[in-house]
């Protein structure tokens, strides 16, 4: 009996050995092969191709978040800037320029009717030989009025204009002198008015 008891104590124990060694073996050889796994280069994922698979959600790209550093910040120069603008001059008509020559004559103001004269037509030596003496002793010495009948416009820019001008002299020893003049004018920025520079 004891030698029975001892027997199966001694085939129980080799065949709870047997079982337990093949039960470690496959653990040992699958770590055996990730270790030989993980130190071989992959070259299979270079070759695949991804496919299209409906079922699957496409993935989120990652959003950009703009640094305020990368932001284009405009060129100063090709702004342009909202200056004020100068307000346009209300330029008087030029037949009321003439017409107001003609009036200043008859208050006999010959000082300011001689101002409204451009520069170059007071140095007319044709009309005014003498400047403004020879000025004075026709307007002031033998006319006595103008009587302006009809003042027109010919033509008009922002620097000229022409107008046509009919008038008769009334002079000091009674007679009648009918005009009919074509007068240029000139815009004089600094004064902003209408002078007269030539008269034909």
């Amino acid at each position: 009996m004891g030698s029975l008891i001892a027997g199966g104590l001694i085939g129980a124990s080799i065949i709870i050995g047997l079982t337990l060694s093949k039960s470690q073996q496959p653990v040992g050889q699958q770590l055996a092969q990730q270790r030989t796994a993980s130190s071989e280069p992959t070259t299979t994922s270079s070759k695949t191709v991804p496919t299209l698979d409906s079922s699957r959600e496409a993935p989120v790209e990652p959003q950009l978040t703009e640094s305020p550093v990368s932001k284009q910040i405009p060129n100063p120069t090709s702004i342009s800037p909202s200056l004020p603008k100068e307000p346009p001059v209300n330029k008087p008509l030029p037949e009321q320029a003439v017409r107001n020559y003609f009036t200043t004559l008859n208050q006999g103001k010959y000082q300011d009717a001689w101002n409204q004269l451009s520069p170059s037509f007071q140095k007319n030596k044709t009309l005014h030989p003498d400047g403004y003496v020879s000025y004075i002793d026709w307007w002031g010495t033998k006319v006595r009025q103008i009587e302006i009948d009809q003042v027109s416009l010919v033509e008009a820019g922002t620097e000229r204009a022409t107008v046509k001008a009919q008038l008769r002299y009334l002079l000091r020893n009674g007679n009648v002198v009918p005009s009919n003049l074509r007068v240029s004018l000139l815009w004089d920025a600094e004064h902003s008015r209408w002078v007269l520079a030539d008269a034909q």
